[in-house]
């Protein structure tokens, strides 16, 4: 025989909705049940079963998953190959001149899309 468990309440409340009747909270009750936590296993190995150290456990536990640690990230970057050239660099980094602004902005055309200022490149090539 297959059991697919208590599906009978969600798949009623998916057909007929919440009608706040004792059958929806019977059935609310029975799952807090089912899916309250009683004991949590701290960091140390010991099974904790009071509602305070619960709250502190599952608080230092989140508060360690987003904290950042201190890392050493020139050794990860150290281990990566450079793809550029000195000289690639120097090109890269080294101010444009005007011919190359002109010619930059001259072979693209008109209509593009605008730019931030909200004027397209038709503009600047007229004026």
């Amino acid at each position: 025989m297959i059991s697919f468990g208590n599906k009978r309440p969600k798949t009623f409340w998916y057909r007929e909705g919440n009608l706040n009747t004792k059958f929806f909270h019977a059935a609310t009750t029975s799952r807090r049940k089912v899916n309250r936590i009683k004991d949590i296993e701290n960091s140390h190995g010991t099974v904790c079963r009071n509602e305070e150290e619960l709250q502190v456990i599952v608080r230092d536990n989140f508060s360690h998953m987003f904290t950042k640690l201190p890392s050493n990230r020139v050794a990860v970057i150290s281990k990566v190959p450079t793809a550029t050239t000195e000289e690639d660099n120097y090109s890269l980094t080294t101010a444009f001149t005007l011919d190359e602004f002109y010619s930059t902005i001259f072979s693209m055309q008109d209509d593009k899309c605008s730019r931030p200022d909200d004027f397209n490149l038709g503009f600047y090539h007229r004026f």
